[in-house]
């Protein structure tokens, strides 16, 4: 490998420092899918890792009611890709 590839100039240099953050690193590049894999993506078209975004948000607000978390989840999964620029920034109340 060149010693100015990205990865010698960027990506590993950036992970060094996430991981000095306290950040976890996972080489997922022979990604396993399915309830069992890697990440637990069923597919590589998961954008959002699920159950960690559950457990984060358990985590975060102890109170809120599993209906509540259930709306979160639709309003981040929500197909965008047929809406304007506009209309998207509309799908999540504010207040």
């Amino acid at each position: 490998m060149s010693q100015y590839s990205e990865q010698t100039l960027i990506e590993r240099p950036a992970i060094a420092l996430l991981q000095e953050m306290g950040w976890a690193h996972l080489n997922c590049m022979e990604e396993v899918y399915g309830p069992g894999g890697t990440l637990g993506r069923e597919t590589p078209n998961d954008v959002l890792l699920e159950k960690r975004l559950v457990r984060t948000i358990r985590l975060l607000n102890p109170d809120l009611p599993e209906a509540s978390i259930r709306l979160v989840l639709e309003a981040l999964t929500r197909d965008r890709s047929a809406m304007t620029l506009a209309a998207t920034g509309n799908l999540v109340e504010r207040g």
